[in-house]
């Protein structure tokens, strides 16, 4: 033993970058879960028409809020494009935050709102944890609003 060392000395510990795992998780439901959601709505299901009707929009709006989401669904899987990355939660997000304020605007209750509401925090969670993957270096991050 060293005498200048003292005997209850640790070795620092190394901190590792954030573990993939709870990132693909947490966006393997999302992409899930909106992307089931884009599918019923891009082929005007009976129950997504009544839903749409129910808020009071019109119908040909489901085709092109079901195309914008299987796109951002794609941006999502795709990898290294951060700044389409970026696009799509920001799309998701205005997403989810309009089909929330929707139905409670409709006077609607949880049985209504909580998959809109499920959908926005999957949304936060999984950006929350792509910035903190790319902060800690393992995916480059967006420095500027192109491609």
């Amino acid at each position: 033993m060293n005498p200048t060392t003292p005997p209850f000395a640790v070795a620092p510990i190394a901190v590792s970058p954030p573990a993939r795992w709870p990132y693909w998780l947490v966006t393997g439901l999302l992409v899930v879960f909106i992307g089931l959601g884009a599918v019923l709505d891009v082929a005007q299901t009976p129950d997504a028409v009544a839903f749409i009707r129910h808020l009071g929009y019109p119908v040909y709006f489901l085709r092109l809020i079901g195309g914008w989401k299987l796109l951002a669904v794609a941006a999502l899987l795709l990898p290294r494009r951060p700044h389409l990355k970026e696009w799509a939660y920001a799309g998701l997000f205005f997403d989810t935050t309009g089909a929330v304020y929707s139905h409670l605007a409709s006077g609607d209750g949880p049985a209504n709102w909580g998959p809109a509401f499920l959908g926005l925090v999957l949304t936060l969670g999984s950006y929350y944890l792509y910035r903190r993957r790319a902060s800690a270096g393992a995916t480059a991050v967006p420095t500027s609003c192109f491609f």
